[in-house]
């Protein structure tokens, strides 16, 4: 088990290389050090006290520590939550490659949509407790079988499909921002409808465009 707060198990006055072998004193040299090495602690950073270690790096150090043990489930608690931005891609790199390296089953918590949908072969959603969704990374962000799936998992533009003629049925669908197009005269497409414009918002580097349509928010 990898926990979210792994600052309190390491600890002491010693190198990081000789904190991680300490767990084991028939410990493979060069194991270790790949170890470490995967979780992109050069040989110089190796011999580090512990000590002045930051809370990022303990955390890869504590992955290291896991990855050494070799277990056959890995239970990893957002454990990229404190890594420095410019390594997490390549330590992602390095955690997909673990069932295959060491013939493992990862079980991987994450608030990350990105880290999910790289590192998962499988995905499940779990709101208040209750496991809500499973199935293949694509079928599962793709097909939200429920709103509060949609929700979580970002979706905008959710819509009852009375709101398409349909009858009301309790089904809703979804409309991405991108394939929505504003004009002033009605254009010649499946489902065009009147508006009013509520507010624009700049963003950095695009505008949000907020329009009502029959009481219904775009």
């Amino acid at each position: 088990y990898f926990p979210q707060n792994t600052t309190d198990l390491i600890y002491g006055d010693i190198t990081l290389y000789d904190w991680l072998r300490d767990f084991d004193k028939d410990a493979d040299i060069s194991e270790i050090r790949s170890c470490l090495g995967r979780m992109l602690f050069s040989g110089e950073e190796q011999e580090k006290s512990i000590k002045s270690l930051s809370g990022g790096e303990k955390q890869r150090v504590a992955l290291a520590r896991a990855i050494y043990s070799q277990p056959k489930l890995l239970l990893l608690d957002e454990p990229l939550s404190a890594v420095d931005p410019t390594m997490r891609n390549d330590i992602m790199k390095n955690l997909k490659e673990l069932p295959t390296r060491y013939d493992l089953s990862v079980i991987h918590v994450t608030h990350n949509f990105r880290e999910a949908s790289y590192l998962a072969d499988r995905l499940g959603i779990i709101l208040k407790g209750t496991l809500l969704q499973t199935g293949d990374v694509k079928s599962v962000l793709k097909n939200p079988n429920s709103i509060e799936v949609a929700k979580f998992l970002g979706f905008k533009n959710l819509f009852d499909i009375s709101l398409l003629g349909f009858e009301n049925s309790h089904k809703y669908f979804s409309i991405d921002p991108n394939e929505i197009t504003i004009s002033k005269t009605p254009l010649n497409s499946d489902y065009c409808f009147e508006g009013a414009i509520d507010e624009i918002m700049g963003i950095t580097d695009h505008y949000k465009i907020f329009i009502t349509v029959n009481k219904n928010q775009f």
